[in-house]
C-alpha cells in the first residue's frame, strides 16, 4: 500500500502539457554601428506565444565570438553519479558488428539463466548506450528498460545500481520530445536516492539540487500541470539543501553560496507568479507537495513567506564572504557582488532605497580592491537584466536548457535598444528586428513583457545612474 501511495504522489506531479514559445536574450554592446543584422526568424503559422526569456547577450562588435561564449555552461542538472560502463568514445563508428556481438552474449545468457539472469543487465544497458549514440532512441529506451526491470528484479525497487539505467532513459526520453516520460524518471531518479539515503543523509543532497534544477528547467519550458506546483517544489529543494549543508559541513561551506542563491532565484519566481502558485495550493496538488516536504522532513512554510526566504538567502551570502573577510581583488569582488546581488532583490520588489543603498555599499567595498576601477567596470558598467542570482541560471538559462530545448524547437532573435533609468526600469525601448507578418504578434508579446522588466543600473562614483541606448539581442524558442 505504502508502494502504490508513493506512485501515486509521484505521477501526481508529472503531467506535461505542450510547451509555448521562449524568449532568450543576448546582450551586446553599446554601440549602435555595431548591431549586427537579425537573424531569420523561423515562425511556425500559429504565431507561438512566448513564454520565458533564455539567454541575454549584450550587442558586440565581435557578435559570432560573443554569443558562443555568452552562454553559461552550468550543467546545472549534474554530472551521472555512477557510470556502471565505460563510456564508447564518440569518435568511434559503432558498427553494426559491435550490436551483433552483444546480441549474441544476450541470447546466450538468457539460454543461460533465463529472461531475468541478473549478468543480462550490464549487457542490455552496454547495447542500449550504442543505438543511444547512434540515435536509435526508441530501441535505446526498450533496452535500458529492460536493463532496470531485470535490476529491480534481483537487486530490489530501490537498489541504487540501476541508477545508470534511469539517467540514460532520461536521456533518450528528452531527445524523443517525450517530457512527461522524462520528468517521471526524473522523480524517480530522485525518489530512489531518497528511499536508500534517507533525508538526513548528506549524500542525498546532490540528488535534491537536481531535482530543483529540474523542475525550474521545466518551469522554463512551460512543462507540467500545475506549474506553480514546479515552483514551490524548487523553493522546498533548494531550501533544504542549503539547510542540509549547513548541518552536515557547517556555515562556513562554500557550497551553501549556491544554495542560498538558488533559493533566492526559485522564491523570485514564486512570487512574481501569484497565480500559478495559487493554482498549485488546490487539493488535488496540495498532497504531492506536503509529500515533498516530508520526505525532507521540511516545514511547511513556503510560499507565503517566498519573500522573506529569498532576502534572507541573499543575506546570508553576503554574511558569508564577510566573515571570510579576502582582502585580495577576487574575494573583495565576491563579497561586493554579493552585496549588489541583494541590491537586485530589493530593486526587482521596487524597494529603491534599499536597493540604491546596496549599490552604493558595493562600491564602496571595491575602494580596497588593487584595481578598484577594474573590478567596479565588471561590476557595475554594463546594464544587467534581472533576476540574474549568482550565474543567472533561471533568469538566463544554461547551456543544458538551451540544448534541451533546441532539439524540439524552433529558434529565433530580437534585436533591440533600450534606456534603463536609474532605477532599474526600461524606457525608450525600440525593436530593431525588421517586422514582418509572421513576427509581429511575437515582437508585440515581447516588447510588452520587457516593458514590465527590470535591469541592474550602471552605478558611477556609488550612485545608479541612467543608461542609453543599451543593445541587446534576445534569442527564443518555440
Amino acid at each position: 500500500m505504502h508502494l502504490i501511495t508513493t506512485i501515486r504522489t509521484l505521477l501526481l506531479m508529472l503531467v506535461l502539457p505542450a510547451a509555448g514559445p521562449l524568449f532568450s536574450q543576448s546582450p551586446l554592446s553599446n554601440n549602435p554601428e555595431t548591431v549586427p543584422a537579425s537573424a531569420e526568424l523561423t515562425i511556425h503559422e500559429s504565431s507561438p506565444r512566448p513564454n520565458n526569456l533564455i539567454l541575454a547577450i549584450p550587442i558586440q562588435s565581435q557578435f559570432d565570438a560573443a554569443l558562443g561564449e555568452a552562454v553559461p555552461n552550468s550543467n546545472s542538472l549534474g554530472p551521472n553519479t555512477w557510470n556502471v560502463i565505460a563510456p564508447i568514445p564518440v569518435d568511434v563508428l559503432i558498427s553494426d558488428r559491435d550490436i551483433n556481438q552483444y546480441q549474441l552474449s544476450i541470447a546466450r545468457l538468457e539460454s543461460q539463466g533465463g529472461s531475468w539472469n541478473e549478468n543480462l543487465t550490464q549487457e542490455l544497458f552496454s547495447l542500449g548506450a550504442l543505438h543511444q549514440q547512434r540515435e536509435n532512441h526508441d530501441e535505446a529506451i526498450r533496452l535500458f528498460s529492460r536493463a532496470m526491470h531485470v535490476n529491480r528484479i534481483n537487486s530490489g525497487l530501490y537498489n541504487l545500481q540501476q541508477i545508470p539505467a534511469v539517467e540514460a532513459l532520461i536521456e533518450s526520453y528528452l531527445a524523443t520530445g517525450d517530457w512527461e516520460q522524462a520528468d517521471i524518471y526524473q522523480n524517480y531518479l530522485f525518489l530512489i536516492q531518497q528511499r536508500a539515503y534517507g533525508a538526513n543523509d548528506p549524500r542525498l543532497i546532490p540528488a535534491i539540487t537536481k531535482l530543483g534544477d529540474w523542475h525550474l528547467h521545466m518551469f522554463d519550458l512551460r512543462h507540467g500541470s500545475p506549474l506553480g506546483l514546479r515552483l514551490s517544489s524548487a523553493l522546498v529543494l533548494f531550501d533544504a539543501a542549503a539547510r542540509s549543508v549547513q548541518s552536515h559541513f557547517g556555515a562556513e561551506d562554500e557550497r551553501i553560496v549556491k544554495y542560498h542563491r538558488d533559493i533566492a532565484s526559485s522564491a523570485y519566481l514564486v512570487l512574481k507568479n501569484p497565480d500559478l502558485i495559487a493554482e498549485s495550493r488546490r487539493p488535488e496538488f496540495r498532497e504531492s507537495l506536503e509529500q515533498l516536504k516530508f520526505r525532507l522532513e521540511e516545514d511547511s512554510r513556503v510560499n507565503n513567506q517566498a519573500y522573506r526566504m529569498g532576502a534572507l538567502a541573499l543575506m546570508s551570502v553576503v554574511d558569508f564572504y564577510q566573515q571570510h573577510n579576502s582582502t585580495d581583488d577576487q574575494g573583495l569582488y565576491k563579497h561586493a557582488a554579493a552585496v549588489a546581488s541583494l541590491g537586485d532583490w530589493y530593486l526587482l520588489f521596487d524597494q529603491r532605497r534599499p536597493a540604491k543603498n546596496s549599490y552604493s555599499q558595493a562600491w564602496q567595498l571595491l575602494a580596497e580592491a588593487e584595481d578598484p576601477a577594474g573590478l567596479r567596470s565588471a561590476l557595475f558598467d554594463q546594464v544587467l537584466p534581472l533576476p540574474a542570482f549568482g550565474d543567472g541560471r533561471y533568469s538566463l538559462t544554461g547551456e543544458e536548457s538551451k540544448s534541451l530545448v533546441t532539439r524540439s524547437m524552433v529558434t529565433g532573435y530580437v534585436d533591440l535598444s533600450l534606456d534603463v533609468t536609474a532605477h532599474g526600469s526600461v524606457r525608450r525601448l525600440k525593436i530593431i528586428t525588421e517586422e514582418t507578418p509572421q513576427n509581429m504578434h511575437i515582437l508585440s508579446r515581447f516588447s510588452h513583457r520587457l516593458k514590465n522588466s527590470h535591469f541592474r543600473p550602471i552605478v558611477e562614483e556609488g550612485e545608479p545612474v541612467i543608461s542609453r541606448a543599451n543593445y541587446f539581442r534576445y534569442q527564443y524558442w518555440y
